[in-house]
């Protein structure tokens, strides 16, 4: 599978083995392993092919796992919040947990430190399945800031999304960046 296809979610027949394949290896990245196809098909009983038909290449599982884990974290950011709220905007303070979250995610930091160039291309490309996704739910902390707090923006929420999302990654990022 190319680079140009790690956008594209798994568009399998088989909805229940693309769920198990996803959450086996949000467990492993949580847990530090590396994600290697011949076992990930093997923990699920079916062939390489068998698991590339249905849940995409390496790319793809990593890329869909690693959203799972980091919608975790931002639901749990924003319970912590919601529980205990501050001076603020709630997108601000949200953000501000949610980055705390993944700069301590051990496991997150094992793919980083064990091949950084997988681990920046599947987490910071535009048309994959990460950072897309990340931008989208900044926007609409931001939205529910706009409707809620009568929060005003200087620029569109997207616009703003995006930099937000972007600053994050230099600074979570900035060891493997370098």
């Amino acid at each position: 599978m190319t680079t140009m296809d790690s956008g594209r979610p798994p568009t399998g027949d088989d909805p229940d083995l693309v769920a198990r394949a996803l959450a086996m290896t949000a467990e492993w990245v949580e847990q530090g392993q590396r994600l290697d196809m011949q076992r990930l098909a093997d923990s699920l009983g079916v062939s390489r092919v068998t698991v590339f038909r249905h849940a995409g290449g390496r790319d793809v599982i990593l890329g869909e796992s690693l959203w799972i884990l980091a919608e975790r974290s931002l639901r749990a950011a924003e319970r912590r919040f919601d529980a205990a709220p501050c001076a603020g905007a709630r997108s601000a303070g949200v953000l501000q947990l949610f980055n705390q979250l993944i700069a301590d995610a051990r496991g997150l930091r094992a793919l980083l430190d064990k091949e950084p160039a997988l681990a920046l291309r599947v987490l910071t490309d535009p048309r994959g399945l990460v950072q897309p996704r990340a931008v989208a739910a900044v926007e609409d902390l931001l939205r529910r800031d706009q409707e809620e707090a009568g929060l005003e923006l200087p620029v569109d929420p997207h616009d703003l999304s995006f930099a937000l999302v972007r600053l994050g990654e230099s600074f979570l990022y900035a060891d493997v960046l370098a």
